[in-house]
């Protein structure tokens, strides 16, 4: 389940970026 991880890890990136790039964002 590599891809799940990978997945997973991108989306906490992009949630992590987002959330600072725009705090208006949980």
């Amino acid at each position: 389940m590599r891809c799940l991880a990978s997945n997973q890890a991108v989306h906490w990136l992009f949630s992590h970026l987002f959330s600072l790039g725009k705090p208006h964002l949980p």
